[in-house]
Order: structure tokens, then C-alpha cells, then sequence
């Protein structure tokens, strides 16, 4: 099955139920260092002055990234990504963003809980163990006077300085993130990870006035790691001024939160694209996926594939 999708960046869609998801694999930042690859002019524009397109201009004009009548050149870009061998191919032109390739084969359904799992440098001082319920809802205290209020403001300074969410956009190399390395193995105890609320004073009140959490959104992966193949055309793509901006239902499912949503692009379906769901055959021992190796070997799931109705649904 091949999903076609098509954007243009002058009427993206506010609303994302379908979510795209890509993500660094659970490994923690040890430093904050920017990495990303920037697209160069020459990159977005290598079309501009080839051979035999009549383009007529030095690059010493003014005018080099236009046409002959004085029409701006827009930038263009390509790559492709792929899990499994299995390849999705990404291109911008004339500011219309086209992602064409092979469906997943499933989504998983997740519920943000308005929590934002952030991770110890691995160079630098931590939380104590045992100060963990107290940096929970810890505030900044103006002009402390007293030795727990200096206290306070040191724990939250630790919090905004050495712990920080993944982010593609920063070299990350974590050396820890799963729950049974919460801890460090240091005399000291430090805490690797910590779940803060997106209320929480490390945030600045970004979040403060947040709509509840209430809607759950669905994600697949379909790329590996930084983009190694398309970085460029993802860089230019989330840059344009409709990239970032979520309507009411992507708030209502916290996509709007950075510090776990890196960066978001509304797409919408071609239309005669279809989505396709398994509603099963109604047999509650076998419609359920399976969930464990033993199940596996013991039984297949049962299928049954509707359409779904897009009048109905916003993909």
C-alpha cells in the first residue's frame, strides 16, 4: 500500500491526528551542542544557472536566483528515509512539500500524561535521590536570605542547566534512559532522568495556561536518527512559517509541547489516498494483537481491514 501525501506550506492544515512521529533512540544528551545540518544556498538552488535552462545571469547579479523575468527561484530539496529497507521519499518544490512511499504497517496509539522526561548531562552534577519529591513543584526564590531558600534555587538551576529533554536538533549521547538506570551508579546517587510536569518551573511558564491533555494521538517511525538522508529537506521544510503551529485538537493532545514534540508539519492525504483499520472479525480471544513471545507462537491475529471514513476522521 503507498500513502501519497501533499502539502503546501500557504495552507497547512491546523489540525494533526495522525502523527509522523521520529525520534532519537532512548540514549541521553551529554552535551547541547547543535549539530543538525543547515541547507546551504547551493544546495536548495542547485538548479539555478545550469546548463541549458537559457538562465542567462552571473552569479555576480543581484538577480542570479530569479528568472529572466524577474520571477524568484524557489528553493528545492529531496531525501528519503527508511525503516527495514522499506523507503519513503520526501521532496519540496515550488513551495509544495510531497512525501510518497510504503504505509506502515501499524501505529501505536499514545496519551501524553503532561510530563516532560528530561536527562542528567553525563558530565555534570545531578538531583540527589532523595531530593526527588522536592524538586517536583520547587519554585525560584527572589533574593533568598535563608539556607533552604539557597538551596531551592541551586536544585532549579541543576534542573535548567544539567537535565535536558532529547532533541535532534542538539548532538545527543546518552548513556542511560531506561527505568532500571533512573539512578546513577555514583556515590552520589544522582537522578539520570526525572518526569517533570509541563507546569514546572524549569519551563518558564511556557506551559502555564496549557489546555488539559485529553485527546491520545497515533506515531509510527519512519526514519532513522538525525535524518541522515534527508536532512536538508527536513530542515527547510519545518523552518517555513506554517511549520510549528498546532490548532485546538493537537494542543488537547500536548503535540504542542517541544521539549517532546521536536518539531511538527501538518500533511493531508491526496484524495483518493485512503486509510485502512483492522476492526477485527469479532472474536475477542484472537482480534487483540498479540502482546507477549509466547502469544506469538501460539496464535495469529485475526483481520478484518475497513476503510476509514475520512468525513468523519482528520488524518
Amino acid at each position: 500500500t503507498t500513502l501519497l501525501y501533499t502539502i503546501k506550506f500557504e495552507a497547512m492544515a491546523p489540525l494533526l491526528l495522525l502523527f509522523l512521529l521520529t525520534v532519537l533512540p532512548p540514549q541521553a544528551a551529554a552535551s547541547r551542542e547543535q549539530t543538525i545540518h543547515t541547507p546551504t544556498m547551493e544546495e536548495l538552488f542547485y538548479f539555478t544557472g545550469t546548463c541549458g535552462t537559457q538562465h542567462n545571469r552571473e552569479r555576480e547579479d543581484p538577480n542570479y536566483y530569479s528568472s529572466n523575468s524577474g520571477m524568484p527561484h524557489d528553493p528545492s530539496s529531496s531525501g528519503f528515509m527508511a525503516t527495514h529497507g522499506t523507503y519513503r521519499f520526501l521532496s519540496v518544490h515550488e513551495q509544495t512539500a510531497l512525501l510518497v512511499g510504503e504505509g506502515k504497517h501499524g501505529v501505536w496509539r499514545v496519551h501524553e500524561n503532561g510530563f516532560v522526561r528530561v536527562y542528567r548531562d553525563a558530565r555534570k552534577e545531578g538531583i540527589p535521590e532523595v531530593k526527588k519529591e522536592a524538586v517536583m513543584d520547587i519554585q525560584r526564590v527572589e533574593n533568598p536570605t535563608t539556607v533552604n531558600e539557597k538551596e531551592q534555587n541551586r536544585l532549579l538551576d541543576l534542573l535548567v542547566h544539567h537535565y535536558q529533554s532529547i532533541d535532534p536538533n542538539y548532538h545527543n549521547d546518552f548513556r542511560y534512559a531506561f527505568a532500571q538506570d533512573e539512578v546513577s551508579d555514583s556515590e552520589e546517587k544522582w537522578l539520570n532522568w526525572i518526569d517533570l510536569p509541563i507546569y514546572h518551573a524549569k519551563f518558564n511558564k511556557t506551559y502555564e495556561d496549557h489546555v488539559p491533555i485529553d485527546l491520545p494521538y497515533y506515531y509510527c517511525q519512519m526514519s532513522s536518527p538525525d535524518f541522515p538522508h534527508m536532512g536538508s529537506t527536513w530542515q527547510f521544510l519545518k523552518a517555513q512559517p506554517n511549520g510549528n503551529k498546532v490548532g485546538p485538537l493537537g494542543k488537547r493532545a500536548g503535540l504542542d509541547i517541544r521539549e517532546n514534540v521536536n518539531n511538527i508539519v501538518s500533511f493531508k492525504l491526496f484524495d483518493d489516498a485512503g486509510v485502512w483499520a483492522n476492526i477485527g472479525q469479532g472474536n475477542r480471544n484472537t482480534d487483540f494483537m498479540p502482546k507477549t513471545l509466547e502469544e506469538l507462537k501460539t496464535r495469529a491475529q485475526t483481520t478484518r481491514w475497513k476503510r476509514v471514513d475520512l468525513v468523519q476522521v482528520d488524518i
